[in-house]
């Protein structure tokens, strides 16, 4: 036996996925299960036409996980976040999930700012990316 890495575009990789998941779904959720994931990336866009924000969000599974979100330094506190944050909510709903989260560090001022969204501490991440502590904020739909 071999192990070896391949592209998530390889023909074979999609016919044993094809093949395989139906049988893991159903002995783990009782039925199959719609794994599509619709992926999402938002842009804040200034009178100038320059990009101040941006926010990626992945749905899938009836979850939403926020991977990015950054507004422009010069840009902060000026309400784009929170905008950012709400159309990305509301994208979710439309999409039926029932649940975001996202992931950030412990102490860092985006704790505060997503806590104000109504995200909620749902887990704690130790020795996470480059050995910092990170939280898990969730916000259920």
């Amino acid at each position: 036996m071999k192990i070896k890495t391949i592209s998530k575009n390889n023909n074979k990789l999609k016919l044993f996925n094809q093949s395989e998941w139906p049988y893991a779904n159903i002995e783990n959720y009782g039925h199959s299960k719609d794994w599509n994931a619709k992926n999402f990336v938002f842009a804040a866009i200034d009178e100038s036409k320059n990009i101040v924000g941006t926010l990626g969000m992945k749905v899938e599974g009836g979850v939403g996980y926020i991977g990015t979100m950054l507004v422009a330094k010069k840009h902060r506190n000026k309400g784009i976040g929170k905008l950012l944050m709400n159309h990305a909510r509301d994208i979710a709903k439309e999409q039926n999930a029932h649940k975001i989260f996202l992931q950030t560090g412990l102490n860092w001022p985006s704790v505060n700012f997503y806590r104000k969204l109504g995200y909620k501490i749902t887990g704690k991440l130790k020795d996470h990316y480059f050995h910092l502590d990170f939280i898990e904020l969730s916000l259920f739909l």
